[in-house]
């Protein structure tokens, strides 16, 4: 790593449950280093390919997925509001010069969550969850009866509602530099003509993806806020 950091006393934390492994690691750095320090721990994506985060050490499988900045110096800003410290300037939020603290979290990321799933494409992330959901079908009372009294049909003004369960399959791809758009837009409203996700063929309808991506506007002599 190119930013010079210092790990404190006290870090790492970790913990270990049933959804896997996380920690939490805490760093000094300067403050001028943010940016760099978190491109560095998280990766980021470049012009030839993504450049991968940093993995916990001693784990291959747990990798840093997200970093927070505060000022290092917390104690000043209770001295000087407590009336111990006569010199307003350090109210001032210019920490240029000063250190600042990273908190890094931790966390599994396994490259497939699932055998029978996609593969995933070097330096992402893909992961995996189900969600039961139910169609309402309303049925016409005509011909119906009760099991228990074959020969008395339903009331003609009786209202039936069929549940049909079925189950949404939802693959989060994360890290991806170049979206395969063009495919997304073809696909979308076709069925599987193989096995997928342990559903046999033409069983699962594709509906489309829910994407965001972030554009640079043109450059301007705009100030940062």
């Amino acid at each position: 790593m190119n930013v010079q950091f210092q790990e404190l006393a006290g870090s790492p934390s970790e913990q270990h449950s049933a959804e896997g492994f996380r920690a939490v690691r805490r760093f000094l750095i300067a403050w001028e280093d943010r940016e760099a320090f978190a491109a560095e721990v998280l990766g980021q994506g470049v012009e030839h390919g993504l450049r991968p985060g940093s993995r916990y050490p001693g784990k291959g499988d747990v990798y840093a997925v997200k970093v927070r900045f505060s000022p290092a110096d917390p104690e000043s800003l209770r001295r000087l509001l407590a009336g111990e410290d006569a010199d307003p300037s350090a109210l001032l939020a210019d920490y240029s010069g000063s250190p600042a603290l990273a908190t890094v979290e931790y966390r599994s990321l396994p490259p497939r969550d699932r055998q029978d799933g996609p593969p995933t494409p070097r330096g992402t992330h893909l992961s995996y969850r189900m969600e039961p959901v139910w169609e309402t079908l309303s049925l016409a009372a005509s011909g119906w009866h009760w099991s228990d009294l074959p020969q008395q049909n339903l009331p003609v003004d009786a209202v039936l509602d069929l549940l049909v369960p079925q189950t949404d399959h939802v693959l989060t791809w994360r890290r991806v530099v170049r979206p395969p758009w063009q495919s997304i837009r073809e696909l979308q409203g076709t069925v599987n003509v193989d096995p997928f996700l342990g559903c046999p063929t033409g069983t699962m309808l594709f509906l489309g993806a829910a994407a965001s991506k972030l554009f640079r506007g043109a450059d301007g002599d705009e100030a940062p806020f």
